[in-house]
């Protein structure tokens, strides 16, 4: 299931800080005919002006996403997830017979199994899976951690992804950046694809994982991606609508504690 996995967990998580939000500014598009690929820091800084500025996405203190997750072959089951900043997240996914929440406090992180006439199951997580789940529970995303760290990523070249154009970059592994390669929107610099590759274990032979974003929408000044298609290995093997986001909601530290 996706959450009994933490390497899906992480992905879904990382998804919707990627996804969600972005605050909207005054936007123009990047025209890819006869133009020389950008430098790292005006990727950066269109990065930065299309997300509202540095004032703006300081300004986003909470936000509340809900939707549902398609597992091919498995099911449909609905989601929630809660994020305050600076780094307390709390997930939820409502599966058939019971409900798997994950939730940090910014320090400590948990999993709730919760089913019908039975005791709730509170599991603390520790060691790899503690810091798998708080690697990236920062509200700002991964691409905002390049921040001054230019020799760390390249435009290698303008591509379409899913026939609309997007700049190509490459990260270097020394960045920290759990993806090796992002695609941005030459219209307006959001994510449109990422992808990295990873091994379950030594033996095995990596996994290649490609994350699509697209049906981006705005809510309230907020752009977002309104659908996420998880590739691995060339096969669909999760789709994530996003129905609801709501940001600024007022949330006390204590929801995220367990």
């Amino acid at each position: 299931m996706i959450i009994d996995n933490i390497i899906a967990f992480r992905a879904l998580l990382a998804l919707l800080l990627v996804s969600v939000p972005h605050i909207a500014c005054a936007e123009s598009s990047l025209e890819t005919d006869n133009q020389e690929l950008p430098s790292a820091e005006k990727i950066y800084s269109s990065y930065i002006e299309h997300n509202g500025g540095r004032a703006n996405m300081a300004a986003l203190n909470t936000f509340i996403a809900s939707g549902r997750v398609e597992v091919e072959g498995v099911g449909l089951y609905a989601f929630r997830i809660i994020r305050k900043q600076p780094n307390k997240f709390r997930q939820k996914v409502d599966y058939t017979s019971y409900t798997k929440e994950i939730l940090s406090n910014g320090e400590q992180a948990w999993t709730i199994v919760t089913a019908p006439n039975q005791e709730d199951k509170v599991v603390e997580l520790v060691g790899d899976k503690l810091s798998d789940a708080l690697a990236n529970s920062s509200m700002g995303g991964p691409f905002i951690r390049l921040a001054g760290q230019y020799e760390k990523f390249h435009a290698e070249a303008f591509e379409d992804v899913r026939g609309k154009p997007a700049i190509r970059v490459e990260i270097d592994p020394s960045a920290g950046i759990y993806y090796d390669t992002v695609w941005l929107s030459t219209e307006h610099f959001q994510e449109v694809k990422l992808a990295f590759s990873n091994a379950p274990d030594e033996a095995a032979d990596p996994i290649q994982t490609e994350i699509y974003f697209s049906n981006f929408d705005k809510n309230a000044g907020v752009y977002y991606a309104k659908e996420i298609d998880y590739v691995v290995d060339g096969l669909l093997t999760q789709k994530i609508y996003i129905d609801r986001v709501r940001a600024n909601v007022g949330l006390f530290n204590s929801y995220f504690e367990k």
